[in-house]
Formats: C-alpha cells, sequence, structure tokens
C-alpha cells in the first residue's frame, strides 16, 4: 500500500466518521441490543485473530460489504457479499505469520434503531513475531449492523486505517 498523509481528523474530513450525540433514556431492551451489538463488533476481532472462520462468517450478513480508506488516500474494497469479505480475509491471514491482535475499543453509538445500529470504534492492530510485539496500525471502524430476527450482524463495514497495514 501508499504512504498515507498523517492529518489529524481525516476521517470526518473526509465523510468517512460521524461521532452522532450521546443517547440518553435507553430503554432496557435498547440497553440489551447494545450489549449483544458490541458483542458481535468483538467477535469480528476475536474470529480474526483466532482465524474462527465460521465464526467470521457468522459476524456479516449475506451480502455485507467491506471498504475502508487508509488515511484518506488509500482505497481499500469495496468486498462486496459475505463470500467475497470472507476470501479476502483469508487471503490476509495466509500472508500473515506472526499472531495478529485486533484491539477494538472505544466504541460509541452513533444511531440505533429496534433494527439497525451504527458504531464507531477505534482499532488498534499489534502482531507478535518471534517474540516480539509491534504496534501494525491504528484507526477506526464504522460498523453499520442489521437485526434479523432477533440476531444482529454486521451489514457494513468501513475500516480507516491511520496507516497501511
Amino acid at each position: 500500500m501508499t504512504q498515507a498523509v498523517d492529518t489529524p481528523a481525516w476521517g470526518r474530513r473526509n465523510g468517512f466518521i460521524d461521532v452522532g450525540t450521546s443517547a440518553s433514556g435507553l430503554s432496557d431492551r435498547e440497553v440489551s441490543d447494545r450489549l449483544v451489538i458490541l458483542d458481535v463488533v468483538n467477535r469480528y476481532g476475536w474470529s480474526y485473530d483466532e482465524r474462527d472462520l465460521d465464526s467470521l462468517e457468522r459476524t456479516f450478513t449475506a451480502d455485507a460489504v467491506f471498504d475502508g480508506s487508509v488515511a484518506g488516500s488509500v482505497d481499500v474494497g469495496p468486498y462486496e457479499g459475505r463470500e467475497a469479505i470472507i476470501e479476502w480475509l483469508k487471503g490476509h491471514m495466509a500472508a500473515q505469520q506472526e499472531q495478529r491482535r485486533h484491539t477494538i475499543l472505544n466504541p460509541i453509538f452513533v444511531s440505533q434503531t429496534e433494527s439497525t445500529a451504527t458504531v464507531n470504534c477505534y482499532l488498534v492492530l499489534t502482531a507478535v513475531a518471534d517474540g516480539v510485539a509491534r504496534l501494525v496500525t491504528t484507526g477506526f471502524y464504522r460498523f453499520d449492523l442489521v437485526n434479523d430476527d432477533g440476531a444482529w450482524s454486521v451489514r457494513h463495514v468501513f475500516g480507516g486505517f491511520d496507516a497501511a497495514f
């Protein structure tokens, strides 16, 4: 990948991310849904790092899309459909012999209804090889999820990477 330009707030400035506003007065169901949604979001990172393809596949809807950008200067994807996303991720797995850790943190809910939710999270991606841990990249994810018959899954994920990975 091409070297990205170091520019603060590139995600928001390029229209890739919105921080929304804080919710208040959530119902018990909304709070419960948020816990399940966060489990799905975190399961994406765990499933990738542990190379659990069955779990990774269950994270996405059949028509899911994964796209992104490296600092607003290099496009990633889009990869359209669960199968295309999994094949793309499997290609990365095959090339990565080190232990990757997708640390997904600081989630904020941008929007939430009974059937949809948008969650932004930070990403800290590390790798360990030959007993040495290193930072691979940082960035953010924007997850758009849908609730289909009580099961939340990712319909769209945008990966905003601060540097090439």
